[in-house]
């Protein structure tokens, strides 16, 4: 009865719920009429015949009477249901497929098995978490069903517990048999945790219930065979053999079940005697001898011997005894009658002993030669047979081995090392040897043995107080003397010591030391004690004397041993890592003077010439100055972030978007982000996914923590089951509209969870918990290992309570006693860049985060907390404050910077465009302190901390006079160079102190030169070719790639790995991390199984999908432009059907795109861009990305113009700083002396994409789909080259461009960028025609196409196009650079603009493309106001909904509008002193606002302060939008009004702007705000920045610092004579802008607005 048609209890259930009177009922089952299946037969009647006579007739015959009308109605319906379960039945197992879901056991049949076997199997406790899920049980009687039986994996043997926490079905496609497609439900396979022996137990167990539920094998049976697997886990092995492992256990398992399935097939189901195949064959087979051989015990390892002895040395030799001397022939004995064992080592030859008759435990040989000492000791061959350790310090190479032994010690731990155990003999060699080299006196606890080993300049402080190192070499070499500080207390020289004699003694724990450079292999023994060591166990005190340590014992002193050396005249003469020297260029006057850096005369060596004024011996360090690393000094590269461990690293557990790692990174730091499989949050940096609530998991993460150096480790412990916004009731209309509410998991009774949870709410509380303790394990070694560490969690979290709970339970007095001197920092995440107000909690070891501190101070507006429905659920805004703010990340960062020796974090691209978040220009606090000041304003940061809660941290704001002195020697961010290349500022240097003719020589020498290589490789050329595939060939045809190869090699190109892209980019998967670019992984959500897999439906969508668009003329030039690239090379084809193209590739599966058109340009330059959709055909899923692209747009080229014009200075001289610090000067040629005008082009590569191949493999994702508009169907196409539409196509294409650029700066002497395929170049107009022709020769040497005599073709004018916008740099010498807005776009904009407005109709497609074009005007062109309506497009394109008329007829008129105020802009390159300060400041009390303005221009020396009220009127229309403060309104007024009412004097300038409320500061910086009021003063803000030409940049000032304060408060006198200046009346301009403010009729508000849908706001505390 394995199926609903034979099942009793589903007739007898079905019977009853139909309305069958059960005296009816139990005549038909006597009547043995007992299932569906023997209704469905009781008769020859049908469905569809008209007379049911023979059913009724057949039915009366069984129970031997008439059937009553009431009795018929249910009895029809049973009996129609019945028939038609058997024929659905029939039909599912004539069309089942082996990937088909099982066949589920109906509802009552299950509950009647599973009551019937609780029943039976008494003693049995069968709950939710020991019953089989209904999963396992479905699939084990479809075995049954299909009479065969297979092995469930023992992951797949779920509860039902489990089953109903973690079940999920996905939807699919599959054709049926009939070749249609149908949507089927398939459930998602979940495993269960199997990470111990009793929950493999308590799975096997459920696998025994579901085989006697399905009746195929007793429950008694298998759990027998079970009982006996366990038994043999235990069972004690052979000698010389190890216990059977759950390994051998699984594999036994399978095998017995793989001779069952051969046993048992077409058999499997109980026999009418009552048997079961299965059970006399389980009882059979599991003595099989091949079930039986996965079980026998593996033997054990040969055990570690240190060394072979000779022939007779041994105790146990030539059959001797224990304590027995050999006997037999060939026996020897040692002397002293043999009462010693004989010598343990062979002697070399040539040697003799020096100890013979002593004991060989007692003594180490030494080797003589010819009268000489020789130090190849016996020693050292024990040492090659030890396996190594890594090394406990930098300096290791691959070299360099270690050994170690003894004692150790982590905090208050103390114990001994693992070494001790595994390999004594060896041991108590060394220590033997150090006994003989010693005297009695010498105490030591340890031995290491370091091989190669440079040791920086450090001190040993985890050694024995007044105790000695004893070191001694035991291998012959050159140098390697142990320099040390002749004195702890004040000098910094020092003496050598040599331990290549009899060894050496000094004090490591209070004098600094390291190692002098070598020749030769250096292998040292040093013995040492650790601290800790003189009061350990009794236990292992005496282990270590067993094993020859001499432990010391409490109060020893062995200082008086320490060894004298002799003084050094001059430190090590290599540097030792970190720092390296470099001297500066030929010709170029280093920014030091010579005093403090001199060069040696004709030395390549990167070291500087040491001064005779030095003292008798500095360390290396030492020689170093203090602060910031010298001109020409570079630290070592960092690794990769998320690389190894072996250089500092930063972790990140549980790091969600990642950002802390990815600010980390940014600042050169390798970062390590770990997170598990359920992070929801898109990341920013690469992410190790671990699941920490496994066992496995955690060992994995420990490891590598504690095989690394750590700079720092962050842990944002989760906090959902802990969240105290649980607490909080939903108000009635939510939950009346089905919204959930989230109940309280804890309280302070129940820490570890309430009882009476769901099983859903255990399992993720008892996850919770887990992932406590483990966070206490990681706290345990951080206290041990001096790791800084901090803890996030919101303030009133449960979690906090959790954690002092597991760190009580862990006994460990010194470690909570420092657990609770940790710091508290707490801080509104609102104050550090935060939408809402949302209090948090670092729990740290890093007293500088105590600068992190900051409550929200009420300046600003907070984001509500809402609950909305999404996608059929319900969206809580808690979550969107998991992710840290960037601003609180950059802070982190700064602040740790002192502690973990961290590089200042540089702005990557030019500051055109201000980010929101960046570091302050000027610091927030003036200092910290631990005493409360006694004037000033201050805060105080921390209260609690150490060991009785009685230190604090108070930080000092400056005042208003400081804050303003330090804003007006700020510069201004628009001047820095941080993203031009450093070969483009060389090139540049060049140019300007080397005149027209050195640049002109250069380039001529370039073309000689790659004429005569190209013509040198040209057969390796031919024959590289002919290697590579034909489609690549095809592609790659007149191109010079191995030239480009050796070109790059020479000339250092980073990204090496880009020469492989021109043999083929891959279209999917992983590819490998650029150099050039910084980390941003996007991970791929598709496989390329899975694409495959897929394509067999999608390329059948897709084909029966029309034409893309209804546009005729468009579809017709999309396949004219499609032949073109056929007759090119680009594409083979046209193929009339998938079969054919099959066929080409030789592949069963391709994956298939379409292709359609989007035109550009206007008028007689408008053309076709054919684009092949790879989003639709998901091939795009299955690429992972990993570089962040960083671009030369418009912003670049500005700002390179503006490094350009500020290189020659008025002295005569031109100076150039480089990314490392050094500064290049040189005198100004007479050729740039005068003005001389400057050129600019942009060369553009002409069909970019298509001169790159597609990698071989990948030519199954490179088919297209193209509409033919005469047969009207779909024509297929394969790629050649790479698709335009394809993520992999972008990141490929640009590392290839980005190697063009690399050798055209390098070769060519070029000074511009690379946009794509577009690049940008500047050139003075004597060279411009010697630059073209030198990148033309560049390209055409290496074989590229580019555009010529169209144009993107034009030569290098005063003013170019330049991606859709135009820049004039004929005056960029005198300093001004003019951008406009190409005419052609802005007039194809207007237009569609214009029949938005009029016809208030817009498609989606539309509104992407526009909103495409309006991208690139965003920024300073066409201002601010812009992105606005990119934004309106934006939501058109992804809205639920379709616009209104209106609402577009309104976003036309927008554009219209901003269009029309657009206007070009004139750019000053020339900062004229420091930029203007603009202080801002508003007040709002008791209904009254104010704003007061004070500027500051050094240039003019003008001081100006302004005042007034803002007219009631307009704050009435700012609270008719519902809010109750309107403070951020006042605020970015009161800015938007300096600088309009000061639009004269800041004409052309650059000006900061200081405001002290961070939502008016945000809402003009990106001109973004849920308010309209504020977004419509943002307009207003950016509104005149083309007629101004103000260089704007806004920044913070704490309220408390801003003199802005006092005018805003009635006080402009006070502030007026503060500033020496005077003041004046804005009252004209401020009522006309409150005019302006109340006018929001153009703003597009409803295509604008984030409440579209159905939003509540949630109260949060």
């Amino acid at each position: 009865m394995n199926s609903a048609i034979d099942s009793e209890a589903t007739f007898t259930a079905r019977a009853l719920e139909l309305g069958m009177e059960k005296g009816f009922l139990d005549l038909l089952i006597k009547a043995n009429v007992k299932s569906l299946g023997a209704l469905a037969f009781v008769s020859p009647y049908q469905i569809g015949q008209a007379d049911e006579k023979p059913l009724i007739d057949a039915v009366r015959d069984l129970i031997r009477r008439d059937v009553t009308t009431r009795e018929l109605i249910p009895l029809r319906r049973l009996w129609f249901e019945a028939s038609t379960t058997v024929m659905g039945e029939l039909k599912q197992k004539v069309e089942r497929q082996d990937s088909a879901e099982p066949i589920r056991l109906t509802i009552a049949e299950r509950t009647t098995r599973l009551e019937e076997q609780k029943k039976r199997l008494v003693g049995v406790c069968i709950t939710s978490e020991s019953e089989p899920s209904h999963r396992l049980v479905d699939l084990v009687f479809q075995q049954g069903a299909d009479q065969q039986l297979s092995w469930i994996p023992w992951e797949r043997l779920t509860s039902r517990a489990h089953e109903v926490t973690h079940s999920r079905s996905d939807l699919g496609l599959q054709f049926d048999a009939a070749g249609n497609l149908r949507l089927t439900k398939k459930m998602q396979e979940s495993s269960c945790t199997l990470s111990g022996e009793l929950q493999i137990r308590q799975a096997l167990q459920r696998r025994a219930l579901a085989y006697d539920l399905a009746r195929l094998c007793d429950f008694s049976a298998m759990e027998l065979y079970h009982e006996e697997l366990f038994f043999l886990l235990t069972r004690s092995p052979p000698q010389g053999c190890l216990y059977v492992t759950m390994a051998q256990v699984r594999e036994s398992d399978k095998q017995l079940f793989v001779r069952l399935a051969e046993k048992t097939r077409g058999a499997l189901t109980a026999r009418p005697d009552g048997s079961k195949p299965l059970q006399v064959q389980l009882e059979a087979l599991k003595s099989h001898p091949q079930v039986q051989f996965c079980l026998i015990p593996a033997p054990k390892s040969a055990r570690f011997q240190p060394y072979e002895p000779p022939e007779g040395r041994s105790d146990r030799a030539a059959g001797g005894k224990k304590g027995q001397p050999p006997k037999g022939k060939g026996a020897q004995t040692s002397g002293g009658g043999g009462k010693g064992p004989s010598t343990p080592f062979e002697l070399p030859p040539g040697c003799s002993s020096q100890h013979e008759g002593k004991p060989a435990n007692a003594a180490v040989e030494a080797c003589t030669y010819a009268g000489s000492v020789s130090r190849r000791i016996p020693t050292l061959p024990v040492f090659h047979s030890l396996p190594g350790e890594e090394a406990p310090r930098s300096g290791s190479t691959d070299q360099s081995r270690v050994f170690q032994a003894g004692a150790y010690v982590h905090g208050a731990l103390t114990g001994l090392r693992r070494s001790c155990s595994l390999y004594p003999e060896a041991i108590r060699t060394f220590c033997s040897f150090i006994c003989e080299k010693t005297p009695p006196e010498f105490v030591f606890s340890n031995i290491a043995i370091f091989q190669n080993l440079r040791t920086e300049l450090h001190r040993d402080k985890n050694n024995l107080r007044a105790t000695l190192n004893f070191a001694v070499a035991i291998s012959a070499f050159e140098g390697g003397q142990v320099w040390i500080q002749a004195d702890p207390a004040s000098s910094k020289s020092g003496i050598l010591l040599d331990v290549t004699a009899q060894g050496v003694y000094f004090n490591a724990r209070e004098r600094l030391h390291c190692t002098c450079p070598w020749t030769g292999s250096r292998v040292v023994v040093v013995a040492f004690s650790l601290r800790g060591s003189d009061c350990l166990p009794k236990a292992e005190a005496l282990t270590l004397s067993s094993l020859g340590f001499r432990v010391p014992s409490p109060g020893v002193d062995n200082s008086h041993l320490e060894s004298s050396g002799r003084p050094c005249s001059e430190p090590p003469t290599e540097v030792p890592p970190p720092f390296r020297f470099r001297p500066p260029p030929p010709g170029i006057v280093p920014m030091c003077t010579p005093a403090e850096t001199s060069w040696s005369a004709g030395s390549s060596a990167a070291t500087p010439a040491p001064s005779s004024s030095s003292p008798p011996c500095t360390p290396a360090a030492a020689c170093l100055p203090a602060g910031p690393d010298p001109p020409g000094v570079a630290a070592f590269p960092p690794e990769p972030p998320g690389g190894n461990l072996a250089a500092p690293t930063f972790v990140e557990l549980f790091a969600g978007c990642a950002r802390f790692s990815s600010t980390f990174a940014a600042a050169g730091v390798p970062a390590l982000a770990v997170d598990g499989p359920r992070n929801q949050h898109r990341p920013l940096h690469p992410v190790w996914t671990l699941d920490l609530t496994v066992p496995l998991c955690q060992r994995l993460l420990r490891e590598r923590l504690l095989s690394g150096r750590l700079l720092g480790i962050h842990l944002g412990l989760p906090c959902g089951t802990g969240s105290r916004a649980r607490e909080i009731k939903l108000p009635a209309h939510l939950l009346r509209s089905g919204a959930p509410q989230p109940r309280p998991l804890r309280d302070a009774t129940y820490l570890l969870g309430l009882p009476g949870l769901s099983s859903a709410e255990q399992a993720k509380v008892d996850a919770a918990n887990e992932l406590c303790r483990f966070v206490v394990s990681l706290l345990l070694d951080a206290y041990a290992k001096g790791w800084t560490v901090t803890i996030e969690n919101p303030v009133n979290s449960w979690m906090w309570s959790v954690l002092a709970l597991f760190v009580r339970q862990t006994g460990k007095r010194a470690f909570q006693s420092w657990y609770a001197s940790l710091f508290h920092v707490d801080f509104d995440q609102c104050m550090w860049g935060g939408h809402r107000k949302k209090a948090s909690r670092f729990l740290t070891s890093a007293s500088e985060l105590r600068g992190l501190v900051a409550p929200c101070d009420g300046r600003h507006t907070h984001a509500p907390f809402q609950i909305y429905r999404k996608a059929g659920g319900w969206q809580f805004e808690t979550a969107l404050e998991a992710e840290y703010p960037a601003e609180l990340c950059l802070q982190y960062v700064s602040l740790l910077g002192a502690r973990l020796s961290l590089p200042a974090p540089a702005p990557r691209r030019p500051l055109l465009r201000q980010p929101r978040r960046r570091p302050p220009l000027v610091p927030e606090y003036k200092f910290f302190t631990h005493v409360r000041p006694l004037e000033g304003e201050f805060r105080e940061l921390s209260s609690e901390g150490g060991g009785d809660g009685s230190r604090s941290t108070f930080a000092v704001l400056h005042t208003k006079q400081e804050f303003m002195a330090k804003a007006c020697q700020v510069p201004h961010p628009f001047d820095a160079s941080d993203s031009i290349d450093d070969q483009v500022k060389r090139n540049i240097f060049e140019l300007f102190t080397g005149g027209f003719m050195p640049s002109a020589r250069k380039r001529l020498s370039m073309q000689k030169r790659l004429a005569a290589m190209k013509k040198e490789l040209a057969v390796e050329e031919r024959r590289h070719q002919a290697s590579l595939p034909p489609h690549a060939q095809a592609v790659l045809k007149g191109k010079n790639i191995l030239l480009w190869r050796k070109l790059l090699v020479e000339t250092g190109f980073p990204d090496l790995d880009a020469q492989e892209l021109m043999e083929g980019v891959p279209l999917i998967g992983r590819p490998a991390k650029s150099p050039l670019y910084d980390w941003k992984e996007i991970p791929a959500t598709c496989t390329r199984e899975d694409l495959l897999a897929s394509s067999v439906w999608r390329n059948e969508m897709l084909s029966g999908k029309g034409a893309v668009g209804d546009d005729a003329d468009l579809l017709h030039k999309v396949w004219l432009a499609t032949e073109k690239e056929v007759e090119k090379g680009y594409l083979i084809g046209p193929y009339e059907s998938l079969e054919d193209v099959k066929a080409t590739l030789g592949a069963e599966e391709v994956c298939c795109s379409r292709r359609f058109g989007v035109r550009q340009g206007s008028g007689d330059s408008e053309k076709c861009r054919p684009i092949d959709d790879y989003k639709e055909s998901g091939v795009n899923t299955a690429y992972h990305a990993v570089d962040l692209l960083q671009l030369h747009d418009v912003d670049y080229l500005v700002n390179l113009c503006c490094f350009v014009a500020n290189a020659a200075h008025d002295d005569g001289f031109t100076r150039v700083g480089l990314s490392d610090g050094s500064t290049l000067v040189g005198r100004t040629h007479g050729d740039l002396l005068g003005r001389v005008k400057w050129l600019g082009r942009c060369l553009d590569l002409e069909k970019a994409y298509k001169q790159i191949p597609v990698m071989a493999k990948d030519l199954v994702f490179a088919v297209l789909m193209v509409w033919e508009p005469g047969s009207g169907s779909w024509k297929y196409f394969i790629s050649r080259s790479l698709p335009f539409g394809c993520c992999a196509a972008v990141y490929g294409f640009n590392r290839v461009s980005r190697s063009l650029l690399h050798l055209a700066l390098h070769l060519a002497g070029m000074i511009g960028g690379v946009y794509f395929d577009d690049f940008p170049l500047l050139e003075p107009a004597p060279t411009a025609r010697m630059g073209s022709l030198a990148i033309e020769c560049l390209l055409d040497a290496l074989g590229w196409s580019y555009a010529v005599g169209d144009d993107k073709g034009r030569p290098f004018e005063e003013t170019f196009d330049l991606l859709g916008k135009r820049l004039s740099v004929g005056e960029l010498l005198a300093g001004q650079v003019a951008l406009a807005n190409k005419p052609s776009r802005v007039e194809k904009i207007r237009a569609q603009a214009s029949r938005m407005a009029s016809s208030g109709c817009v498609t989606r497609r539309e509104a992407a493309s526009l909103h495409g074009q309006l991208n690139f005007m965003v920024g300073f062109a066409a201002g601010r106001a812009m992105k606005i309506a990119c934004r309106a497009l934006a939501n058109i394109c992804y809205m639920n909904r379709s616009p209104s008329v209106e609402e577009v007829k309104s976003l036309g008129r927008f554009i219209l509008k901003t269009l029309s105020d657009a206007r070009p802009r004139t750019f000053s390159l020339r900062a004229q002193g420091s930029p203007v300060s603009i202080f801002t400041d508003a007040s709002y009390e008791k209904g009254v606002a104010r704003w007061g303005i004070v500027l500051l221009d050094q240039s003019s020396n003008r001081r100006g302060v302004a005042a007034g009220e803002i007219p009631p009127k307009l704050v009435d229309f700012w609270l008719a939008e519902g809010i109750e403060q309107v403070i951020s309104q006042a605020e970015a007024y009161a800015l938007v009004l300096s600088r309009r009412a000061c639009a004269s004097e800041l004409a052309g300038k650059r000006c900061i702007f200081y405001v002290d409320n961070d939502a008016a500061r945000y809402t003009c910086i990106k001109a973004s705000s849920p308010s309209r009021s504020l977004l419509s003063l943002a307009c207003l803000f950016y509104a005149s920045e083309s007629a101004d030409g103000v260089v704007s940049w806004i920044e913070r000032v704490p309220s408390a610092s801003n003199v802005a304060d006092l005018p805003s408060r009635g006080e402009a006198a006070l502030a007026a004579q503060m500033i020496g200046g005077q003041v004046v009346d804005f009252s004209q301009a401020a009522q006309l802008l409150a005019d302006e403010c109340m006018d929001l009729s153009d703003l597009p508000w409803d295509l604008l607005s984030s409440s579209s849908g159905n939003l509540w706001t949630l109260p949060f505390l």
